[in-house]
């Protein structure tokens, strides 16, 4: 995690200097690691800095987040999204943030977020993404969606006559509010409610095993259905 503390060079600019040093008399030089003046960063070895490289703050990008820390994914869940922080990033490729990302209140890096719960907005603006840091870093992300879990074929096919003898090898996600799938309920991949399932039809286990079910999902909700024994 980057520390902000006053060093000296024996340059006027850290990308002509040749070592840091803690005093301003140039006579201790700085402990080894790495050195930034948020253009460049330099690692110093043994009193002597290395080829610079892109600083790491490169590596920290904007995101849209809750204001307030809370103590629990469901209170988190019911905050405005409405309030910008930073992430850190190994890669630095700015994809969204993960688990393993660093979380700061400012664009260097130099505070990072207390312990807790905050929300970010996800792809589905019904589901909203709640997440976890630990000593500022992002440890785990709960839906603040309820999506329940149902069997399902896997591959979409064009036509209810092509879907009754499919197998059910797959588990997808609905937000359906009834024991079983119903039209107009919406269906996902992922348990986050992330990704629509691909329009076409798919088959679902019913109570009775010879008769599942065929379902039509077209832009991520069932528009149709109909029994396989009907």
């Amino acid at each position: 995690m980057p520390i902000s503390t006053t060093y000296y060079l024996n340059a006027p600019t850290l990308g002509t200097a040749t070592a840091v040093f803690t005093d301003a008399a140039l006579t201790t030089c700085a402990p080894n690691g790495y050195y930034s003046d948020t253009t460049i960063t330099r690692e110093q070895i043994d009193c002597v800095l290395q080829v610079a490289q892109n600083c790491p703050s490169c590596c920290i990008f904007p995101f849209t987040t809750t204001e307030l820390v809370q103590t629990s994914s469901t209170l988190a869940c019911s905050q405005a999204i409405d309030t910008t922080y930073y992430y850190q990033t190994n890669d630095c490729l700015d994809n969204g943030l993960a688990v393993g990302d660093l979380v700061f209140y400012d664009s260097l890096g130099v505070n990072p977020l207390p312990n807790g719960w905050y929300t970010i907005a996800t792809v589905n603006p019904e589901c909203a993404m709640s997440y976890q840091t630990v000593l500022g870093v992002v440890t785990e992300f709960v839906s603040c969606c309820v999506l329940i879990p149902y069997g399902s074929s896997t591959t979409p096919v064009g036509a209810f006559g092509e879907v009754c003898g499919q197998e059910i090898p797959s588990i997808y996600y609905t937000n359906s509010v009834t024991p079983t799938l119903v039209i107009g309920d919406a269906v996902y991949e992922d348990e986050f409610g992330l990704t629509p399932l691909a329009n076409g039809w798919y088959l679902t286990p019913t109570e009775n095993p010879e008769c599942p079910d065929g379902y039509e999902v077209l832009d991520g909700v069932i528009l149709t259905m109909y029994n396989c024994c009907a």
